[in-house]
């Protein structure tokens, strides 16, 4: 055939279209059809790398279930974590894929306290004690919380019988390793919710911010010992003559062991000028409140097997002046969102404004956080 002058090609009957590889992949192919898939004797899987698993434990301890939800809640070296060796299943990650980040294995549950997420499943036992003490990323619950409807106090009785209730929460501002910085809120509220002849009032309200560091177990020759480390302000927000407050440093080691916590709060209170004059809001609202509250806190908590009871005694007063005061719960675990509790107290300063008065109250309630 000429396409154009000088050019020209010829077909020919027979062109080699098929090459050894090709007719191979065509028998292959018509084996198949003839005989079926193939069978697979056996699935290899894909090899897989260990990596630890990190919890915070110490010698004697009942390990926290999961102090990092995730990767991206809590990283591997937050505060409060340390590697354990006694793990059955380990944390894997694909070989093929070692870009990819460690997928933590699924916990039994938050660590406890972090939030109230946490109350759809039972607190593992051995962890009630310590749940105030935790060392949670983000927003989390710090102080007990509670809710105290049924009260009775010879001081505050009949119409006057009041509603206490307390809330308190705390946010991480910084995870620097050994230990994290926090800032940290309570309020404590006396409701005279039963006095209809003076509008159910709010007799009292304590607000306690405060900033402070958690360091958990910092020194190996110490492994049941923790510490906080804070300043504090705590004040009724009244007018004066009405106003009560005092801003204070303060050092709280605590330990730490299977059911138990024994905590030891001491603080010094920041001077303020009790010189000025009466109507001055600058002036120290109570110059002798040290009398009475003194500067040492002692707690101690115990969880026990049945219905996750927990008891909890604090102690504090001056022993110059002999005054003081000591408050002991006891609360049992009754559903998914809280616990029965009996509260005890006798003794000064219950609140701010009761800080030179002694007294005794008796109280059933719920509690949200123990």
């Amino acid at each position: 055939m000429r396409l154009c002058s000088g050019t020209s090609f010829q077909l020919r009957p027979h062109m080699p279209v098929r090459s050894a590889s090709s007719l191979h992949l065509i028998a292959l192919i018509l084996v198949g059809v003839i005989h079926g898939p193939a069978q697979a004797d056996t699935v290899v899987p894909a090899p897989s790398v260990p990596l630890p698993q990190m919890v915070p434990v110490a010698p004697g301890d009942i390990p926290l279930q999961n102090p990092a939800p995730a990767p991206s809640d809590a990283p591997a070296n937050s505060a409060g974590t340390s590697p354990i060796s006694n793990v059955t299943t380990p944390v894997v990650v694909p070989a093929t894929a070692p870009e990819q980040a460690p997928i933590l294995l699924a916990p039994a549950r938050v660590q406890t306290g972090c939030s109230l997420r946490d109350y759809g499943i039972s607190v593992s036992r051995g962890q009630l004690a310590a749940a105030i003490y935790n060392t949670c990323s983000g927003f989390s619950l710090h102080k007990p919380t509670f809710l105290m409807p049924f009260t009775y106090s010879p001081r505050y009785d009949g119409r006057e019988t009041e509603f206490i209730f307390q809330i308190s929460a705390k946010a991480q501002l910084w995870d620097y390793g050994p230990g994290a910085l926090y800032f940290g809120y309570s309020q404590k509220s006396f409701f005279q919710v039963y006095n209809t002849t003076k509008s159910k009032p709010f007799r009292e309200n304590n607000f306690n911010p405060e900033l402070f560091t958690r360091l958990p177990r910092p020194f190996s020759f110490a492994p049941s010992w923790s510490f906080d480390l804070g300043a504090e302000h705590e004040s009724n927000g009244n007018d004066l003559p009405d106003s009560r407050s005092y801003n204070r440093l303060y050092v709280q080691p605590y330990w730490t062991r299977g059911r138990e916590v024994w905590q030891l709060k001491a603080w010094y209170r920041l001077p303020e000028d009790k010189n000025r004059a009466l109507d001055n809001p600058k002036r120290d609202d109570n110059p002798d409140l040290s009398d009475y509250t003194g500067y040492t806190e002692l707690r101690y908590r115990r969880d026990f097997p049945w219905r996750n009871a927990l008891l909890d005694v604090v102690v504090r007063g001056n022993v110059n002046t002999g005054r003081g005061a000591i408050q002991a719960d006891y609360s049992v675990e009754i559903g998914p969102v809280g616990a029965l509790f009996v509260r005890v107290f006798n003794g000064y300063a219950e609140s701010l404004i009761d800080y030179n008065r002694s007294i005794t109250r008796v109280g059933i309630g719920i509690a949200l956080q123990r």
